[in-house]
């Protein structure tokens, strides 16, 4: 019996000792906080204070455009995507249950 109770104190020993040398710097390691920035300057967007806010889309697009400053290859493409996007309202739009068919079809076929 007195060997169980010793096998017993020289384990919880050997425990304290693992999460005093191994958990506990593991822990402190991986909480502590960075001090650098990880944001780069350039992607930061700046907000005027004064400017009074977009009401409609199209306004907080062109601001949002003009902060990120896209190339002309980017703009086109959203051209396109702007286009294609209104065909695909247009379509729905006269014929609503043929398009939620085509759209399950596609879901089932996924």
């Amino acid at each position: 019996m007195g060997e169980t109770i010793g096998k017993w104190i020289a384990a919880a020993i050997a425990l304290i000792f693992f999460y005093q040398k191994i958990v506990k710097p593991f822990i402190a390691k991986t909480l502590e906080l960075k001090t650098e920035d990880p944001i780069d300057r350039k992607t930061r967007i700046v907000f005027d204070e004064e400017a009074k806010a977009p009401n409609d889309g199209a306004e907080l697009r062109k601001q949002a455009e003009r902060s990120f400053k896209l190339s002309e290859a980017d703009q086109t493409e959203r051209i396109k995507y702007d286009a294609t996007l209104e065909k695909l309202r247009k379509i729905i739009e006269e014929s609503p249950r043929q398009s939620s068919d085509t759209i399950g079809a596609l879901l089932k076929d996924a």
